[in-house]
């Protein structure tokens, strides 16, 4: 009978161990899942350039499809705008480039990353830290009928230097 219950007993401990080994292999596959940076990489319009003031920020919200995880599919994204008097633009991604935070405009208008304090001045430089470069720029059109449109792309973080994330 005492046999019977060590028998029992091992096997008992022999599929608990199996258990833990297959959960925690399980949880670091979706752990590298989860933590793998999502690709972006489209064009999306935002509207005619008379929406846009002259030497003022704004703050646009768009959604974009990430790829590249396990959670595929639309996202909303920030963006800022700032259209210059010869009617180029300034567009940053509101994405810091440090740990994936939107960042916000302050009234002084410089940015601030909310979760980490780092600040960036009225170019996208950094002026305090932990951020590790400056704000990532995004490329812009201006169609002939005036339609303003941005190609947003996903950057990777923590990195000295704009790296895009490969699709």
């Amino acid at each position: 009978m005492r046999e019977i219950q060590r028998k029992n007993r091992r096997e008992a401990f022999k599929v608990l161990g199996g258990l833990l080994v297959c959960g925690g292999g399980a949880f670091g596959i979706v752990h590298t899942l989860a933590r793998r940076e999502a690709s972006a990489d489209e064009t999306v319009k935002l509207g005619p350039l008379s929406e846009f003031s002259v030497g003022e920020f704004q703050k646009r919200t768009i959604s974009v499809t990430e790829h590249g995880t396990w959670l595929e599919g639309p996202v909303e994204k920030t963006v800022w705008l700032r259209r210059n008097a010869d009617d180029t633009f300034l567009v940053f991604s509101g994405t810091c480039p440090h740990m994936n935070c939107t960042v916000n405009l302050l009234p002084d208008k410089t940015f601030e990353c909310p979760c980490h304090q780092s600040h960036f001045d009225q170019e996208g430089k950094v002026t305090s830290m932990p951020a590790p470069r400056p704000l990532d720029t995004l490329e812009y059109r201006v169609s002939g009928d005036g339609i303003v449109s941005i190609q947003f792309q996903n950057f990777r973080k923590e990195l000295p230097t704009k790296e895009l994330v490969p699709q």
